[in-house]
């Protein structure tokens, strides 16, 4: 099993080790294979993930019906809600509240592990 992680530059798990290891003719258990892996501490390099964000549009723009406009004279003419997510240790929060642009305040909010179907008056 050294010489499998050696030739292939530590880049196979377990899973592959088993592969070779039956491609040359030997007939083995998976579960031994993988003890013996961890006991050796032959752990398969990672490389870490680079941050690639996506620079061009996605569908078609929609339409600017506010004009960036948000004060009014009149309480709830403009409200508007956002999609907030959160990484914590037991998964992804989101929250998404519903804000007056008038009063600049939050009307409501709930946060759950899912994101909410419907959230204000959505048709």
């Amino acid at each position: 099993m050294q010489s499998i992680f050696d030739k292939h530059k530590r880049k196979y798990g377990y899973i592959k080790v088993i592969i070779e290891l039956k491609n040359r003719g030997y007939q083995v258990n998976k579960k031994k294979v993988y003890q013996i892996i961890k006991k050796h501490n032959l752990k398969a390099a990672t490389k870490t993930k680079e941050y690639k964000s996506y620079r061009e549009t996605i569908g078609k723009a929609v339409d600017k019906l506010l004009a960036r406009v948000y004060m009014n004279d009149k309480l709830y003419i403009n409200m508007d809600t956002d999609i907030t997510k959160f990484r914590i240790n037991s998964g992804k929060l989101y929250l998404p509240p519903i804000i007056n642009f008038y009063t600049r305040e939050i009307l409501s909010y709930k946060e759950g592990y899912y994101i909410p179907i419907k959230v204000g008056n959505s048709k």
